[in-house]
């Protein structure tokens, strides 16, 4: 077995491996009924619905060329005769205390067991190297089984987090000022806290939602997605408000700030959601702060809920 970063000539193997776990590929038509059909029949963006970038490799090269780019780190695993069993990404992600600088371990995908143990022993490894004293994993809050793979490698709960929905218009706020927001440097988000949506890690969303790598997909680019700045109450954070798939209607918002939420910033989201067009609001939030007053009235839970592990790296 070895383990080596992978590389664009990986494309068509990691996609390989991220599409051997998709038991089915269907598409739903113009009535709204749902086909089985061939993989070879379906488009990049039928494929895409099924989990990504990685269902198809031409997307897949666009993802993991922004990867090897800086975004993260792309490690593969292969058996002696050469078969790729295993692929993960590790971000670098420095926010703000008490979470601090830390690895995240993303997207392990294996087809052996043995390849996995190895993968992970090989991230904790990296993340030595790499002069962090943590790493940290996200789970379903439902997946026993990969919880009790990461406890065995000395990964504990940390924080959960639940999703909530709100009413884009709330109660009225005093001034904000939201301009688009077009840099990509994550160097901004350095010693940040992300508030909302932070199901991983900092870093990790700030690589999938920033960066806008699929204009040549039109039904991606027609799902809008405003990368914005707000300032608020001396208050500036950076914010994604994302239209859902099936609901448009409705937004998932993700927010980086180096403070604590505050109702006025809260407020100014809403406020200017419900001018955009929307009417109802997705936040992740960590799950002790679910009732808190600065989400307003009207807070819906949802069933939705993630949970975050971290381990201390020994010296």
């Amino acid at each position: 077995m070895r383990i080596r970063k992978a590389t664009l000539d990986d494309t068509r193997a990691i996609t390989a491996l991220f599409c051997d776990r998709v038991p089915r590929w269907q598409r739903v038509d113009e009535q709204g009924s749902v086909q089985d059909l061939p993989y070879e029949d379906l488009t990049i963006y039928d494929r895409w619905l099924h989990g990504g970038a990685w269902m198809s490799i031409e997307t897949g090269a666009v993802w993991l060329s922004h990867v090897l780019s800086g975004a993260a780190t792309p490690f593969v695993h292969f058996e002696d005769d050469g078969t790729l069993t295993a692929y993960a990404e590790m971000y670098l992600s420095v926010e703000a205390e008490p979470i601090g600088a830390h690895l995240f371990i993303s997207d392990l995908e294996v087809i052996a067991g043995t390849a996995r143990d190895a993968m992970m022993e090989h991230a904790l490894a990296f993340a030595r190297q790499s002069g962090v004293t943590k790493a940290s994993v996200s789970i379903n809050a439902y997946d026993q089984e990969r919880r009790s793979f990461y406890e065995r490698f000395g990964f504990q709960e940390d924080r959960r987090v639940r999703q909530i929905n709100i009413p884009a218009h709330g109660a009225t706020v005093g001034f904000y000022k939201v301009t688009d927001h077009d840099n990509t440097d994550p160097a901004q988000i350095t010693d940040w806290h992300m508030r909302i949506g932070r199901t991983h890690s900092a870093r990790y969303h700030w690589e999938h939602l920033f960066p806008q790598l699929w204009a040549a997909i039109p039904q991606i680019v027609a799902q809008r997605t405003d990368r914005l700045h707000v300032s608020t109450g001396g208050q500036n954070a950076y914010v994604v408000v994302q239209q859902q798939q099936f609901r448009p209607r409705a937004a998932d918002v993700f927010c980086w700030l180096p403070k604590k939420l505050s109702a006025q910033l809260i407020g100014s989201i809403r406020d200017w959601a419900y001018k955009a067009g929307y009417r109802t609001l997705s936040l992740v939030v960590a799950a002790d702060n679910v009732e808190n007053k600065v989400f307003g009235a009207n807070v819906e839970t949802t069933a939705y809920e993630t949970v975050i592990m971290m381990r201390e790296l020994e010296e």
